[in-house]
């Protein structure tokens, strides 16, 4: 339930409260019954600034003073609508818009407002809870942006930039939003490990043509999304050698993702628990990890493997593997056709159906069957030796496996390239 203050009681919360649309000291209040125009402007705050009326910067250079950790700030419950203008502080201040206010900010400056946490992954001192805002066209440094329980938002061309160790993990967080548009935007994080984009219980969010750099260790990544479904990506890029463009992990469902790409493919994509439909990306390495009900086609991948852990119900066709493998480990229900791969590996596994594929070995062990197998099936394929021996199709590498109800057909077309010169 939420609570409501009347107006003095609202003043007595806020000391030394100077009502008023121009500022002359300490803390500045827009009370409910007024609405303000401030432009060209700049303005060195003393206090903090608590809109509960409406309140519009254009052109206004709104400064807060060097202090500890939230004891300076801006909390908006009434209307905030901020043009080219430049939020900052000295330090670290507080940015809140409440629930039911209304916030828009664009063509503006907001740096070094928030904090890291000191326990937990949220960071504490800024958040915009608000529905429906619009964040647009505007420049973020040291800022991590939060969207908590903030429906149907508008965040789009920006440019966020993480510059300072302080700023903990990540850029953009999304926080049981559901509905947002996030596009058009390019993020670029230097320090730390972290993540471009995080959203953890947003659902039928839109991410769409955003650029994302970051540098990290293996647990940062471009996207990092849980407990979240029926989100919608397209044509994203993300840039770096050490972490993984996409991770998606616990109860990640229904999950579309079309035309994406790592640059020269370096990071590789890493699905964890993602259930729905992967198609045209570029990686270095795919890594699919637990994953239900799945549907992968045109996928390339120019560095490492395309695997396929702990997975059942997965299908997948027209993916090129230039370098490694296909493989393919304790999982069931698994289908590939038209792929094509230097090596195939299939380890533990029941019901996996793999045909028109081409195989081009580098060495004389092109296909691995390990361990128990049930019901593979390996039909229509070309399979190559890069020795010019005659290809192991089955090679158990000291592990002899048990094959039951599968079959190898197409036996014609296993050949080493020297006979198919």
């Amino acid at each position: 339930m939420k609570l409501k203050y009347s107006l003095a009681v609202m003043l007595l919360l806020i000391p030394a409260a100077m009502a008023g649309c121009t500022y002359t000291g300490g803390n500045w209040v827009i009370l409910p019954t007024e609405s303000c125009l401030v432009s060209n402007a700049e303005i060195s705050m003393q206090g903090n600034l608590t809109v509960l009326g409406n309140l519009t910067m254009d052109n206004v250079v709104l400064k807060f003073p060097l202090g500890t950790n939230g004891e300076y700030g801006i909390n908006v419950t009434g209307k905030l609508i901020v043009r080219n203008s430049n939020l900052t502080g000295a330090g670290r201040w507080f940015f809140f818009v409440e629930d039911g206010a209304i916030f828009n900010m664009s063509g503006s400056y907001l740096s070094n407002a928030g904090w890291p946490a000191s326990s937990g992954s949220l960071p504490e001192g800024i958040r915009f809870k608000a529905d429906g805002v619009y964040f647009t066209n505007n420049t973020v440094i040291d800022t991590q942006l939060v969207f908590f329980y903030s429906l149907n938002s508008v965040i789009t061309d920006n440019k966020i930039l993480v510059t300072d160790g302080m700023i903990g993990a990540g850029a953009l967080r999304l926080h049981s939003s559901d509905y947002a548009i996030v596009k058009n935007n390019f993020i670029n994080i230097t320090v730390r490990k972290g993540y471009g984009i995080y959203f953890k219980y947003t659902n039928h969010a839109k991410f769409i043509n955003n650029t994302i750099y970051t540098y990290g260790d293996d647990v940062s990544a471009g996207f990092f999304g849980e407990f979240s479904q029926f989100d919608t990506f397209r044509n994203n890029s993300v840039y770096s050698d050490k972490f993984k463009a996409y991770w998606f992990r616990a109860s990640t469902k229904n999950l579309d993702i079309d035309t994406s790409n790592t640059a020269g493919g370096k990071p590789f994509y890493y699905f964890e628990g993602a259930i729905g439909t992967i198609k045209n990306i570029k990686a270095g390495q795919v890594m699919l990890n637990y994953v239900e009900n799945t549907t992968v086609t045109g996928v390339s991948v120019d560095v490492y493997d395309f695997s396929i852990f702990f997975s059942k119900n997965v299908t997948v066709k027209n993916v090129d593997v230039l370098r490694q493998s296909v493989y393919i480990y304790y999982s069931s229900d698994i289908t590939a056709r038209n792929f094509t791969s230097k090596s195939l590996g299939v380890e533990a596994s029941e019901n996996v159906s793999l045909s028109e594929c081409t195989v081009e070995g580098t060495n004389e062990n092109s296909v691995l069957l390990v361990g128990s197998l049930k019901n593979v099936s390996i039909i229509g394929c070309r399979i190559f030796s890069g020795t010019g021996t005659y290809p192991n199709v089955v090679e158990a590498k000291g592990k002899y496996g048990t094959i039951e109800g599968g079959r190898i057909q197409g036996q014609r077309d296993i050949r080493d390239k020297k006979d198919n010169a």
